[in-house]
C-alpha cells in the first residue's frame, strides 16, 4: 500500500528541470552579456566606437528561451521522457553559455601570444562557431519539439472491450 502511494506520488511529481535549467541559462547569459559590456566599455572608453551588446538577435534568443521556460512550466506534469528535455537544456547551455566563453578564451590566448596570423584564425573560429551554434540550436529545438508533441498527445485510453458472444446469446433475455 505504501509503495503504491509512493509510486503514485512519484508519477505526479512536477518535472522542473526544464523551467529551472532555462531560467539559469537566461540568468547566466544576462550576467555574461553585462560583464562583456562592462569590460568592452572600459577598453573602448577613449574611442568613439558605439558599444551595442544587446542586438536584436540576443534579445530574440532570450525571449525565445523565456517562452520555452514558460511552456515547460505549463507542461511539467505531462512530460513523459526526460531525455529530450535534458538534450534541449544541454544544447542551449552549450550554445548560449559555453561557446561564448570558449571564444573569449581563444581570443585572449591569441592576443596573449601575439600571433601574427590572428585575423585568419579568428575568421576560421567564427565559421566553426557559426556551424556549431546552429547545429546545436537545431538539435536542441528539435528535442524541444519532440517534448511538446509527446507531452501534448492524449493518453491512449483502452476502449471498452466487449466479451465475445456465445452461440446462444441471441436467445437470452435481459
Amino acid at each position: 500500500m505504501l509503495t503504491n502511494l509512493k509510486l503514485q506520488m512519484k508519477n505526479n511529481q512536477l518535472y522542473k528541470l526544464g523551467v529551472r535549467g532555462l531560467c539559469l541559462i537566461v540568468f547566466f547569459r544576462l550576467v555574461l552579456l553585462m560583464y562583456l559590456y562592462y569590460k568592452l566599455r572600459i577598453v573602448f572608453t577613449t574611442s568613439r566606437i558605439p558599444i551595442k551588446i544587446f542586438n536584436w538577435l540576443e534579445i530574440m534568443q532570450l525571449i525565445l528561451v523565456i517562452i520555452e521556460a514558460l511552456l515547460y512550466a505549463w507542461l511539467q506534469r505531462s512530460i513523459k521522457t526526460k531525455l529530450w528535455v535534458r538534450l534541449h537544456i544541454w544544447s542551449l547551455a552549450f550554445v548560449l553559455l559555453l561557446m561564448p566563453l570558449i571564444i573569449i578564451g581563444i581570443v585572449f590566448i591569441i592576443q596573449l601570444l601575439e600571433i601574427t596570423e590572428s585575423r585568419a584564425i579568428i575568421k576560421s573560429i567564427n565559421w566553426i562557431k557559426f556551424y556549431l551554434s546552429w547545429g546545436f540550436t537545431i538539435i536542441g529545438h528539435g528535442a524541444f519539439i519532440v517534448v511538446l508533441v509527446k507531452s501534448l498527445q492524449k493518453k491512449n485510453e483502452a476502449a471498452p472491450t466487449q466479451e465475445p458472444g456465445g452461440i446462444l446469446d441471441e436467445f437470452t433475455t435481459e
